[in-house]
């Protein structure tokens, strides 16, 4: 069920996990950090997402925070009411 995760910011599938403390990644995800602005105002920019089996993923490929849901809803999304 699960798709192979893509890096959105390097357009690559192979060794995503090694991919992202690679040189490669950082490369690209530098000049994206403008000196003196938070992190948390920054991390909105950089969620990727996978539709898995019965739910949802995503994935911050700035902080490496990891969110997963349950049926149609992607995480972050707002609750119904």
């Amino acid at each position: 069920c699960a798709p192979e995760p893509l890096c959105t910011l390097c357009q690559t599938w192979a060794d995503y996990g090694e991919h992202l403390g690679g040189p490669k990644h950082w490369s690209k995800l530098h000049p994206l950090l403008p000196d003196g602005v938070p992190i948390e105002k920054l991390k909105q920019q950089h969620w990727n997402y996978w539709q898995i089996c019965h739910g949802w993923l995503r994935f911050n490929e700035l902080t490496g925070e990891l969110q997963v849901s349950k049926g149609d809803a992607q995480p972050g999304a707002p609750l119904p009411a």
